[in-house]
C-alpha cells in the first residue's frame, strides 16, 4: 500500500515523499503476510507445520500453549522453508502460532 502523493514543486518534499514511498515497499510484505494458525497439536520431537504463507517464513510466535513444553525451531535444517515450518516439542503440546 502506498501512500498517496501531494503533487509540489517543493524538491524537499518529493525527495521526503519518494522515501516514504520506498520504506512503505519495504514494509508492507512483513506487515501483511502473516497467518494464525491453530489448534496445532505437536508431538514429542520434531514435527512440520505448513505455514499457508505462500513465501519463506521470516518467523513465527507461539501466542497460547496448553501445557508448559518447551518449543524451538528446527528451521535450520529445513528443506522447504517456503512451505513448512519445523518445530521440535519436548512433550505433547496443542500450540496456536502466528507466522510470519
Amino acid at each position: 500500500m502506498k501512500p498517496k502523493r501531494i503533487v509540489s514543486k517543493d524538491q524537499d518534499l518529493n525527495l521526503v515523499q519518494d522515501s516514504v514511498a520506498e520504506l512503505a515497499d519495504k514494509i508492507s510484505p512483513l506487515c501483511f503476510s502473516f497467518s494464525l494458525l491453530g489448534p496445532i497439536k505437536l508431538v514429542t520431537g520434531s514435527n512440520s507445520i505448513a505455514h499457508k504463507l505462500q513465501t519463506k517464513l521470516r518467523g513465527w510466535v507461539v501466542v497460547g500453549r496448553n501445557s508448559g513444553a518447551v518449543i524451538f525451531d528446527e528451521q535450520a535444517t529445513n528443506k522447504f522453508p517456503q512451505t513448512y515450518l519445523k518445530l521440535n516439542a519436548s512433550s505433547a503440546v496443542t500450540v496456536t502460532l502466528l507466522v510470519f
